[in-house]
């Protein structure tokens, strides 16, 4: 078996493949052969936020209808860079059972609203842009953007965590409305995925530490009295703007109305207007950091928003 696996790898190697979809039928055919016979991999293709499609692997052991994907594109673009190839499908298989996708939740219960509605969240993404996502998903609007759901299916905040999308057809199996999904996902995703407020400085900070490695203190500042607001995980952070009671907090730590900066799906900025910037210069640098430093499937928006403190809302401006 182990030479099997290996010719495998080498074989791919003596041809160059040079797509996504021809690097996955290898790591298909790698898998096929380490698992053996009860257990069926698929290529898999889906479109993920702003339309950006990515290619994995669909491994089904036939103990339910629900299995996990393993992502590849990463993995293509490190074989692009030079890796082997019969390394990078020990790696992909070491991550999977590593990562233990589903391990200790019951897929069964993904049928069933009354079983699962403790572990639902949301987050948001750009309506414009997911227009196809939407079609087949239950989901509300908020302004220019749109609240999805997903089910919590384990991980870690070290290994990541496991995500089951809540499409149409799971909605109609439980028999509820796009509302009655988002209550249960109000009340579970802060307590799931907590919640970070932390100043730019602090941020900056933290990232020059952790290249120091720890050694010796970092100093970092930042002249604008911004701070990154986001979830625990750094995943799907943006959704934080629905928490109940966040902006209404940092109103109060701010004084008054505050700009919200749509950074990334994964985080949001908060900017009081008392640092004197005026919505254009906000508004400018949004859509520079956007074009520049934002991946396409992380891209959230190019509108800027304001908290009003008196009137206890959100405002595009």
């Amino acid at each position: 078996m182990k030479n099997n696996l290996q010719n495998i790898g080498k074989n791919s190697s003596r041809g160059r493949v040079s797509t996504v979809r021809a690097f996955a039928e290898v790591v298909r055919n790698y898998a096929e052969a380490c698992f053996g016979a009860g257990v069926q991999v698929f290529v898999y293709e889906t479109v993920k936020n702003n339309g950006v499609v990515q290619t994995g692997i669909c491994i089904k052991d036939g103990t339910g209808d629900i299995a996990p994907v393993i992502y590849l594109d990463g993995y293509f673009e490190e074989y692009c860079a030079g890796k082997a190839m019969d390394g990078l499908c020990r790696d992909i298989l070491d991550a999977y059972a590593a990562g233990k996708p589903f391990d200790g939740f019951d897929i069964s219960s993904v049928t069933d609203f009354r079983r699962v509605q403790g572990s639902i969240c949301f987050k948001l993404v750009n309506a414009e842009r997911n227009r196809e996502l939407l079609a087949g998903s239950p989901h509300l609007l908020f302004h220019d953007l749109a609240v999805v759901f997903y089910i919590i299916a384990g991980g870690s905040f070290k290994e990541g965590i496991s995500t089951i999308a809540v499409k149409k057809d799971i909605q109609d199996m439980w028999g509820v409305d796009a509302r009655t999904i988002y209550a249960a996902a109000l009340r579970n995703t802060g307590l799931l995925l907590g919640c970070s407020v932390q100043s730019m400085a602090d941020v900056l900070r933290e990232m020059a530490s952790e290249k120091l490695d720890g050694g010796c203190s970092a100093d970092a500042s930042f002249p604008i009295p911004m701070y990154v607001a986001s979830n625990s995980y750094k995943f799907n952070g943006a959704a934080v703007l629905l928490y109940p009671g966040l902006l209404e907090w940092f109103a109060d730590k701010a004084a008054g109305d505050f700009y919200i900066l749509p950074s990334s799906i994964h985080e949001v900025l908060f900017l009081p207007c008392s640092a004197g910037f005026e919505p254009d210069e906000v508004r400018s640098i949004v859509h520079e950091v956007n074009h520049a430093e934002v991946l396409p499937e992380d891209f959230l928006s190019d509108k800027i928003y304001r908290y009003s403190k008196a009137e206890g809302r959100v405002e595009i401006i």
